[in-house]
């Protein structure tokens, strides 16, 4: 199996933006986590993320950032909605765990 695109991202050194560093913080805490970060490159490339933005706390500022789930449209905070590590697709509580590019959705 391979791992999610923002392993990939994190690994190649790519620039991220608020979604997908969200989306690599969860990843962080899965079980899939310990297996494939052993060099601690993906959770220094997330931490690296947040605390190059200002403020005392980006991560949550990001959360509380209004998007839309890419099944129905509805609006909501970010930390409301489940996000693919994999195509960083968001969704609400209605739409499952599961993403339509395979992936598991996190959050």
């Amino acid at each position: 199996m391979n791992p999610p695109r923002i392993v990939v991202l994190c690994r190649e050194g790519a620039t991220l933006d608020d979604v997908q560093a969200v989306a690599g913080k969860l990843w962080l805490n899965t079980p899939a986590a310990a297996l494939e970060d052993v060099d601690g490159a993906v959770n220094k490339a997330i931490a690296a993320y947040w605390a190059a933005l200002p403020g005392p706390d980006p991560y949550w500022d990001a959360l509380a950032a209004r998007m839309t789930c890419d099944a129905c449209g509805e609006s909501s905070k970010l930390e409301n909605l489940s996000v693919c590590p994999n195509c960083f697709s968001a969704f609400c509580y209605r739409h499952g765990r599961n993403c339509p590019c395979g992936g598991e959705t996190l959050g």
